[in-house]
């Protein structure tokens, strides 16, 4: 075919072109895994507070909300940040572990979702090894970051007691503490399904370079 000369030549990128299946996959579990951690993070419902059966607080990361009207049914409820509440030098060591490692579950999944989608869509970039290796990487950490986040915040927090309440409170996990465990599961089932896919591609490989 001859082109001539001051033709436009148009150039067509065809996205997901030759990505396999499971790399899309991976690709929707992330995003998914990443849409619950910041739903998660961002939400006062990691732990809730009864005491003698009446809900009483409910906590998250950032925030801690507590009920106006003791020891009854009603749904008012006022929330502070816990640096609004204490001074920052008071807020617990544990918590801000908590709210670090959290974070960086947040930036590692953040990037793990950019970098597959741009494997997933541009399948025949010449660094797709090193693309790959990054997501696997990215996904994998930063569901241990998730893991560690949520094994110190409920190890830690039911220790401190309400002040406002003289009786003991009974503490439970609540939604968002269940958003963030699947959140952690989901990224780490993205890290293991692109380190299979990576070796399936790698084994079909080695066979089409020996046959």
């Amino acid at each position: 075919m001859h082109i001539q000369e001051g033709q436009d030549i148009e150039l067509r990128v065809r996205f997901c072109e030759g990505s396999s299946i499971l790399s899309r996959v991976a690709a929707c579990l992330i995003f998914v895994a990443l849409t619950l951690h910041v739903t998660s993070v961002a939400s006062p419902y990691w732990l809730e507070a009864s005491v003698r059966d009446f809900k009483m607080a409910h906590t998250g990361l950032w925030q801690e909300c507590q009920k106006l009207l003791l020891y009854t049914e009603s749904e008012y409820w006022s929330c502070s940040s816990y640096d609004a509440a204490h001074h920052v030098d008071f807020v617990p060591g544990f918590l801000k572990a908590t709210q670090a490692f959290a974070i960086l579950g947040l930036l590692c999944q953040v990037a793990a979702c950019v970098v597959l989608v741009v494997f997933t869509l541009l399948p025949k970039l010449t660094v797709r090894r090193y693309i790959l290796f990054a997501a696997v990487i990215c996904s994998g950490v930063g569901a241990l970051f998730v893991l560690i986040a949520m094994s110190i915040y409920p190890a830690k927090y039911p220790n401190l007691q309400l002040p406002y309440s003289p009786f003991p409170a009974t503490w439970s996990v609540s939604w968002c503490f269940g958003l963030d465990f699947v959140s952690m599961v989901l990224a780490a089932a993205t890290s293991v399904i692109l380190l299979y896919d990576f070796r399936r591609s790698f084994m079909m490989a080695i066979s089409d370079t020996t046959a």
